[in-house]
């Protein structure tokens, strides 16, 4: 099987263990998580999926929607020029 969804999870004994579950089966995968998570002695319960059908490349596009004007300098108040908090839109030594 090259596609579906793998439930991944660790016991307090730092077993760490895997389940596969088909595409099909992603509602049965999500309810095995939640057990998983309610059950004592399981933790860092996660999931993820690889689905042959996805659309594009994975990854992040470069490609910004035409009316997208956000900025990080914008992001605070708004106000390019405007005073600016310590919460403003300076950050990290800007």
């Amino acid at each position: 099987m090259n596609s579906g969804f793998m439930v991944y999870w660790m016991t307090n004994y730092g077993n760490p263990a895997c389940r596969l579950f088909e595409m099909t089966e992603m509602s049965q995968a999500l309810k095995y998580m939640d057990e998983l998570r309610s059950t004592p002695g399981y933790q860092f319960v996660g999931m993820v999926s690889q689905n042959p059908q996805s659309v594009g490349k994975a990854g992040v596009s470069d490609k910004l929607p035409e009316d997208y004007s956000w900025t990080k300098q914008h992001r605070a108040d708004g106000q390019p020029d405007g005073p600016k908090s310590i919460m403003g839109s300076r950050s990290h030594g800007e």
